[in-house]
């Protein structure tokens, strides 16, 4: 059988309103200021969020799931190498990117990878928008919607929080339906 999978957005699950408007993503700022950040080591990139990585650190050592990007960031060599050594960090294994259709198009991008891959197994998209893409592709009950920003920056509830990574292992889990859409 095969391993999960997780298809993977960055910008809204792991890298959130924070993480954009933190005086980090600054040239002449410390990273040593905000330890809930995970910086890129030259702030070439914006840092990720600490407790979103742990979230899917969890999601992963609870199901065994390998990880697909699908974010955007997967087609810029740096901030794809950023976000790689990033999760490893964390326990999660990348496997691979889903192929580069249209922006506009990331439900398609995910069912090209699964018949290109004759995937058959259990997957879950993490992703903060893109619903009616999704929807068109037929895969509403295997997506878990993320927020950017819920309105007070950096407040928790934003990103790949508890409630969606619980939300993710049901699905990857086979135990019901996916509840958070």
């Amino acid at each position: 059988m095969s391993r999960p999978i997780v298809f993977l957005d960055c910008d809204g699950v792991l890298a959130n309103s924070h993480a954009h408007s933190s005086p980090q993503w600054c040239e002449d700022a410390s990273y040593d200021s905000d330890p809930t950040l995970f910086p890129h080591s030259e702030n070439a990139h914006v840092p990720l969020e600490c407790p979103c990585l742990e979230q899917l650190g969890r999601i992963v050592r609870t199901t065994g799931a390998d990880v697909v990007l699908s974010t955007t960031w997967r087609h810029n060599v740096e901030q794809r190498a950023f976000l790689v050594v990033a999760l490893a960090t964390y326990g999660v294994h990348v496997i691979g990117d889903t192929p580069n259709i249209d922006f506009n198009r990331r439900g398609d991008e995910v069912v090209a990878w699964l018949k290109e891959n004759a995937f058959d197994g259990r997957f879950v998209i993490l992703d903060d928008g893109h619903y009616s893409d999704f929807a068109q592709a037929g895969l509403l009950d295997h997506l878990v919607i993320t927020t950017m920003c819920d309105g007070i920056v950096g407040r928790p509830g934003e990103g790949l929080t508890q409630i969606a990574a619980d939300a993710a292992i049901q699905v990857l889990s086979g135990r019901g339906e996916n509840t958070v859409r």
